[in-house]
């Protein structure tokens, strides 16, 4: 419905031809048993640690928890960096005191 108000008729669906972006997650970690209520144990229980796989627009992008095909460390390198400009930036300094 959402995705037919859009004018998507490629989104809200899995198959062949949709956009794909889904989150699988692990529900056998301990702390989600015992799982009597999914939902409940996704919302309200279920961490990073628990997704399995990530895929967008049909691709994979995590999977076993890992980023696929990517460098982690460049990404928190990058990270680290335009953390480190906006704390260097004058309106940072002036609210937030190291």
């Amino acid at each position: 419905a959402a995705a037919a108000a859009v004018g998507r008729p490629d989104l809200g669906r899995i198959a062949p031809g949709a956009t794909a972006d889904l989150t699988v997650v692990d529900l056998t970690h301990p702390q989600l048993q015992p799982l009597s209520d999914p939902r409940r144990g996704v919302i309200a229980l279920a961490n990073r640690a628990d997704i399995a796989q990530v895929f967008v627009d049909g691709r994979l992008l995590v999977d076993a928890g890992r980023l696929v095909g990517g460098g982690e460390q460049a990404i928190c390198v990058a990270g680290a960096a335009a953390i480190e400009r906006i704390w260097n930036l004058p309106e940072a300094r002036a609210a937030l005191p190291r």
